[in-house]
Formats: C-alpha cells, structure tokens, sequence
C-alpha cells in the first residue's frame, strides 16, 4: 500500500474512498474515478475493477464492530466506511487483523485519507477487494483514461 490523501475535502462529496483505492492499488489518484461523486457509484466501483479480474465487496458492521462473515486471513487490506470525526461519512484503509490463535478479530488503521488522520469515529461498512476468476491475470496496468468518469 503506497498512502495517497485526498484532494477534495468537500463535505457533500470528498473523494476519499478514490483514495483509499489508490492507495491500495498504489496508482496515482488520478487514474481512480471518484466514485461516490455519483448516485450509481457501487455499478461504477465495479465496472472499473472488472477488467482487471477484481471486484469490492462489502458489508455492513455490527454496532460499529466486525460484520457477520467469514475469518479473512491476517493483513489483509480492506475499506472501512462510517462517521468520521467532523460529523461525515468517510472512507479509511484498514488491516483485517487476527490475534494468535484466531479467536480475536480487530480492524486496525492503515491509512486515512483526510489530511487529519484520525480515522473513523464508528465503523459502518467493511470492504475488500476479490479476485473473480482465479485463472485468469489480476489487474492489468490502469491508466488514468477513465479517471473523471
């Protein structure tokens, strides 16, 4: 992961979910759309990653704790959206982080986006991206063409 911070700190439509996914990715953030500048932006996160062999997947949190879902392993980068300090929705890098023995599941913070760095208040939703087909490649080079999508 290479930290890209946001540009636009908007409180109606920041892009700081485009920058946790070029951090992620380690793209510049021009070559990430900002998705959430738009009503349809789930359809327009997927149909990005889907030449690339990818796609997100999200769920929602219990009372700002770990969703209901299967153990991921140890590390793994994820999304984590909810209520950020100064009252918006905001979008944060964490890593999915399993205590030894695998009975302890916590989230840790990876990299926030906002020039704060404070990270979420609550988390609402937790996210990660996923391979479609394992056989096939995985993220062909991207490029900025579809950027101001």
């Amino acid at each position: 992961m290479k930290p890209i911070k946001q540009t636009i700190l908007d409180k109606k439509v920041g892009n700081c979910f485009a920058s946790c996914v070029a951090s992620v990715f380690e793209l510049p953030l021009d070559a990430v759309p900002n998705f959430c500048a738009h009503e349809d932006w789930w359809e327009r996160l997927q149909a990005w990653l889907a030449p690339q062999n990818l796609a997100f997947i999200e769920l929602p949190t219990k009372d700002g704790g770990m969703p209901d879902m299967p153990t991921l392993p140890d590390g793994v980068l994820c999304l984590a959206a909810g209520m950020g300090d100064r009252g918006v929705q905001h979008a944060v890098v964490v890593k999915y982080r399993v205590d030894e023995g695998g009975k302890t599941h916590r989230l840790e913070l990876a990299h926030d986006p906002h020039p704060s760095g404070v990270g979420l208040v609550k988390t609402e939703y937790l996210g990660w991206f996923m391979v479609i087909d394992p056989s096939k490649p995985i993220r062909e080079e991207t490029t900025g063409d579809n950027a101001n999508e």
